[in-house]
């Protein structure tokens, strides 16, 4: 960066000390800066008067002053926080974060595993119950079916029985209606039992 030669102090806005200083300054950034430059060279050729050329000079100055200051603040924080992020912690730290991680895992898989084997009781469970279901259903459709087909021998029989004559006839119905009143009761028997 080219300078003029004397130290030039910083100016902050519009508080310069002089118009002197000022004018010193333009020319330094002049020499030094090509957008700062273009500025002076674009408020030099607007027709405005020294004294307000000098004064706006002083304040564009100013405000491309504190834009530097700005941005030199803000990659100084950033350049911080990203020296940061990368920093290798402690042995004795990491091997905490690691047991901590693995505890935590553990305590999940076991949770998993717990859930699990609760689901495949209930799963049991249910299907046990849908089994007897199942079973006391057929059961009783068995028990149903027999009754229903000892009814209609029990018909047969004592249609038979109307051939024979006295004490035979009472004799063969009594014996069918006996046969009925055993499965009946067998079916009854079964039913309960389910």
């Amino acid at each position: 960066m080219p300078t003029t030669g004397a130290a030039i102090p910083l100016v902050h806005g519009a508080h310069a000390r002089s118009t002197h200083e000022a004018r010193a300054l333009a020319q330094h950034v002049l020499e030094s800066s090509p957008l700062t430059a273009h500025l002076l060279l674009k408020l030099g050729t607007s027709g405005q008067g020294a004294g307000a050329r000098s004064a706006e000079i002083d304040n564009q100055m100013g405000r491309v002053t504190m834009r530097a200051h700005f941005f030199g603040t803000l990659a100084a924080v950033t350049m911080l926080t990203l020296a940061g992020c990368n920093k290798a912690e402690s042995p004795a730290k990491v091997d905490s974060d690691v047991a901590k991680a693995t505890a935590s895992a553990e305590k999940k898989d076991l949770k998993a595993q717990e859930n699990e084997a609760r689901t495949d009781a209930a799963v049991s469970n249910d299907l046990a119950k849908d089994v007897d279901k199942a079973d006391s259903k057929a059961v009783g459709a068995a028990a149903d079916d027999a009754v229903t087909q000892a009814e209609g021998e029990n018909k047969i029989a004592l249609a038979k029985c109307e051939a024979l004559g006295g004490d035979a006839q009472k004799a063969c119905k009594d014996q069918a209606n006996a046969q009925l009143d055993m499965v009946k009761a067998r079916a009854r028997s079964l039913k309960a039992n389910r």
